[in-house]
């Protein structure tokens, strides 16, 4: 074994005691090592309250939410969209089977203000997913009171290719409203009101039933009024939306905190 060296215990320090100045080297280096450290967090630090605050400082508009805003509780209850005249909602089906079904044309992606107000007599417009089903609106679905025959056919096409689909229609200014529920081609249940009863398919159903719907059988409104007749139509327009909430989904209920951030679609009617 080497015997201890006790020069080797006093090498570092100079015959005056003083520490020589190489041993300061490695201190100054950390010194200027967390300096930096300390200023980079304050760039990042003040680099993340910037964009915080960009962020809630941006107007809350009726739009397609980014994924970051997806579902924020801390935004404000927002019905996305008022009630549209006539809308479709379809259960469990994929974009592409609806394109297919409805053979669109000419199909752009957009949010949901821009498919609703470019929707027109020929365009409509297919929302994102919201839940399991799939809204389409747009003055270009068949009206009851125009044709209700096509109404009928259009809609029993629509439901071989896709199941379940459910269409409403609510006109204000005139009193005019429909809805319907067909599954795999079959009527389930339709009713369409416009100066008098036009179609009337199926029972009740009990949503109805409990809702308080008045659906009068053919020619049987022909007794009442013009005023009955309104204020019969005035309490069914009235209540559609919570048929809509109790059937599959209400359109002026969507809440704008939780609607898929992906793109609808806007196409031509084939």
């Amino acid at each position: 074994m080497q015997a201890f060296d006790p020069t080797l215990a006093t090498a570092a320090i100079t015959p005056s005691g003083a520490v020589p100045s190489i041993l300061y080297a490695p201190i100054f280096l950390l010194m200027v090592l967390l300096s930096v450290l300390f200023v980079a967090g304050c760039f990042v630090w003040l680099s993340s309250m910037h964009v915080r605050n960009r962020t809630e400082a941006r107007p809350r508009h009726h739009r397609l939410l980014p994924s970051d805003e997806f579902d924020d509780s801390a935004l404000p209850y927002t019905a996305l969209i008022n009630m549209p005249h006539h809308w479709i909602a379809v259960q469990g089906v994929t974009p592409e089977a609806l394109v297919n079904a409805l053979k669109l044309r000419n199909l752009n992606e957009c949010t949901w203000t821009e498919g609703i107000e470019s929707s027109g007599q020929e365009r409509v417009f297919i929302s994102p997913r919201i839940g399991n089903w799939t809204l389409i609106m747009g003055d270009g679905l068949p009206d009851p009171v125009n044709d209700v025959d096509a109404c009928f056919h259009f809609l029993a096409h629509l439901s071989r290719e896709l199941g379940h689909v459910q269409f409403f229609s609510a006109n204000r200014a005139l009193g005019y409203h429909a809805w319907a529920k067909l599954y795999q081609g079959d009527v389930v249940r339709a009713y369409a009101w416009a100066g008098q009863t036009i179609w009337n398919q199926g029972p009740m159903s009990s949503a109805e039933l409990k809702l308080g719907f008045t659906c009068h059988d053919y020619l049987e409104d022909e007794n009442l009024s013009w005023q009955e007749q309104q204020e019969i139509s005035a309490d069914n327009i009235e209540l559609i939306p919570a048929l809509c909430a109790r059937w599959s989904i209400d359109p002026s209920a969507i809440d704008a905190r939780k609607i898929s951030p992906y793109p609808g679609l806007s196409g031509e009617l084939g």
